[in-house]
C-alpha cells in the first residue's frame, strides 16, 4: 500500500517535470538565426491558437478566421521601428483590403502592456493581437532566438517580461479554414512586403 501511495503522489511531479522537459526541448530546437526557420507552406493550415487583444480578452483563431478570408501578419514588437512603419503602411491600404473582402490581423509576441501601448501610439482600425508566450508563432515555424544585442534592446524598450523568442516578420493570406493561400516571409526584418504588391496578390486570389 505504501508503494502505491508513493506512485500516486509522484504523478503531479512527474507530469510537471515532463511538461518542463518538453518545453525545454522545444525551446532548445529553436533556430538562433532568422534564416534557419521552417515555416508552414502554402496549402497548409495555420494551427488553432489562443491570442489576447489589448483589453486582455482571449481570442481563438479558429473562430476569428471563420468570419472571412484574412491577411495575417506578424511583427516583432512596438520597439522595432521597421515594425511600426509596417503597421502604419498596412493601415494606409486597410480600406482597400477590406473592400476586397478580407480582414486584417496583426500578431506580436509582446505582452499585454506593450500591446496596449503600441495600439495607443500607432492607432489602426484593424485587429492587433498578442501571442504572449509565442506558442502560436512557434507552431507556425517562424520563431527564432534573438542574439544578445537584440535581446538587450528588447529588454530596454519593453514594459512586459520579455521571452527570448522573436517571430521573423511574416505575412500570410488564409481562407476561412485557415489554409494558407499566400505567404511572404523575409529573414531580413528591414524588408516588408510592399503595399502595391500585396494588393495585387489579394486581387489575384479573388
Amino acid at each position: 500500500m505504501g508503494d502505491l501511495i508513493l506512485i500516486f503522489n509522484m504523478k503531479p511531479f512527474l507530469f510537471t517535470f515532463f511538461a518542463f522537459f518538453c518545453f525545454q526541448q522545444i525551446f532548445a530546437q529553436l533556430p538562433t538565426q532568422a534564416i534557419d526557420i521552417s515555416p508552414l507552406l502554402i496549402g497548409e493550415k495555420l494551427p488553432v491558437g489562443n491570442l489576447i487583444n489589448s483589453k486582455g480578452e482571449t481570442i481563438e483563431t479558429e473562430a476569428l478566421f471563420t468570419n472571412k478570408p484574412s491577411v495575417v501578419f506578424f511583427y516583432r514588437g512596438g520597439w522595432c521601428p521597421y515594425c511600426t512603419r509596417h503597421l502604419a503602411a498596412i493601415g494606409e491600404i486597410e480600406q482597400e483590403i477590406l473592400d476586397l473582402g478580407y480582414q486584417i490581423i496583426a500578431v506580436t509576441g509582446q505582452g499585454l502592456k506593450d500591446l496596449s501601448k503600441t495600439v495607443m501610439d500607432y492607432p489602426v482600425n484593424y485587429t492587433v493581437l498578442s501571442d504572449t508566450k509565442s506558442t502560436w508563432i512557434q507552431e507556425i515555424g517562424i520563431a527564432f532566438k534573438p542574439n544578445e544585442r537584440t535581446l538587450g534592446y528588447m529588454l530596454q524598450n519593453s514594459q512586459d517580461q520579455v521571452d527570448e523568442i522573436l517571430p521573423v516578420p511574416a505575412l500570410f493570406v488564409v481562407d476561412q479554414e485557415g489554409k494558407i493561400l499566400f505567404e511572404h516571409i523575409n529573414p531580413d526584418y528591414s524588408k516588408r512586403i510592399e503595399n502595391k504588391y500585396l494588393l495585387n496578390v489579394l486581387k489575384g486570389l479573388k
